[in-house]
């Protein structure tokens, strides 16, 4: 298995930290994995697992060995299948789908149109709102637009409501991701978000818990039990800085402190083939077609949870590209991730919680 990771996007360090995870989960029984970084300048090197392995701790701390051989794409015929670990621009927006594709490889994940579709957080969203599955509210901005039009892309904010996410339209790992609470704060939220992309989307806030259950399988998908992110950083939200620095950012409650009935009712939507029909009382944040969760070593994971009070805090939603009808071109017995977090509407008062779903097919 080729693991490929790294890339020139802004969550290269982030790429690292996926892989060294994947590598450390494979079944050496089954899978030998072949390992190729690619560097902030777009130059492909053959890796160590010296290079996985010193993969930890502060992500802003991890590269690539600068001393490893280089190589070329030619390298993705080394193997049976291709697990792409590259994170953001050139990696989740169907350019590296499309290589392979091109070079008649297998591969884990989604396919062209439906990781280009996942990337793009404005084209996902219209999307899904003509299949009529609610999103939440939300105003475009782009790069020109905040040069020649400053002042109505201000409004266009206030228009939303306060606190409000201001995040590029095409990024993960909540780079360029800012809260804001105040109208002071939203002309520099914006000029950080362009340094990441030429669009913006400006998104109400939705007060709501983060709940993960993950689900394995194909056709016959099974469901874990839930799982709950508990936030205490100050940033708060889900961060970079919480994510992926802080190790007292964030708390994993396992099992999620939630009814038994709610608990059943997330097992029923996660394994839903109807998945239209399902959500259309819930809002849709975000599409990610690469899922997995990277967090802290240091983070604490919590089972069973403590009882107390909950915190409640939105972040980024996430919601595989099955949802456009993409199928999967993978090897047999080799999986893809996707991520999935919903908000549940006002009409659900007992399921107000994110849902988010890294789902694993075959492959641990």
């Amino acid at each position: 298995m080729v693991i490929l990771f790294g890339g020139r996007s802004a969550e290269h360090e982030i790429s690292l930290l996926s892989a060294r995870n994947i590598v450390g989960a494979l079944d050496r029984a089954r899978f030998s994995p072949f390992l190729i970084g690619i560097d902030k300048q777009g130059r492909w090197h053959l890796e160590s697992q010296a290079t996985l392995d010193s993969a930890v701790g502060d992500p802003r701390a991890v590269h690539l060995d600068a001393a490893a051989p280089l190589t070329d794409a030619s390298v993705l015929k080394a193997g049976d299948v291709v697990f792409p670990a590259v994170h953001g621009t050139y990696g989740e927006d169907g350019t590296l789908q499309g290589l392979l594709e091109l070079a008649d490889v297998a591969y884990v994940g989604a396919p062209v149109l439906g990781s280009a579709i996942g990337m793009d957080k404005d084209v996902a969203k219209r999307l899904l709102r003509d299949a009529g599955i609610a999103v939440v509210p939300y105003r475009l901005v782009t790069a020109r637009a905040f040069r020649t039009e400053r002042d109505a892309c201000l409004r266009a904010g206030a228009e939303l409501g306060f606190p409000l996410f201001c995040k590029p339209a095409n990024a993960g790992s909540s780079v360029g991701v800012t809260k804001v609470d105040r109208p002071e704060q939203l002309a520099g939220a914006l000029a950080l978000a362009l340094q990441f992309d030429s669009k913006v989307l400006l998104e109400r806030g939705i007060d709501a818990r983060e709940v993960e259950c993950a689900v394995l399988g194909n056709d016959e998908p099974q469901a874990s039990i839930p799982g709950e992110i508990v936030l205490s950083h100050r940033d708060g939200f889900y961060s970079y800085d919480a994510k992926y620095v802080d190790p007292q950012g964030a708390e994993f409650r396992v099992p999620a402190d939630l009814p038994a009935e709610t608990a059943k009712r997330v097992h029923i939507l996660v394994r839903s083939s109807g998945l239209a029909q399902t959500m259309s009382r819930y809002l849709v944040r975000r599409i990610e077609e690469h899922g997995g969760i990277t967090v802290h070593p240091e983070t604490e994971i919590v089972a069973p949870p403590p009882s107390g009070k909950r915190n409640e805090k939105s972040n980024s939603l996430h919601l595989g590209s099955f949802l456009f009808g993409m199928g999967y071109r993978v090897a047999d017995n080799v999986g893809v991730n996707l991520d999935m977090e919903i908000g549940a509407t006002d009409d659900a008062p007992d399921m107000r919680a994110f849902i988010r779903v890294p789902i694993a097919f075959s492959l641990f």
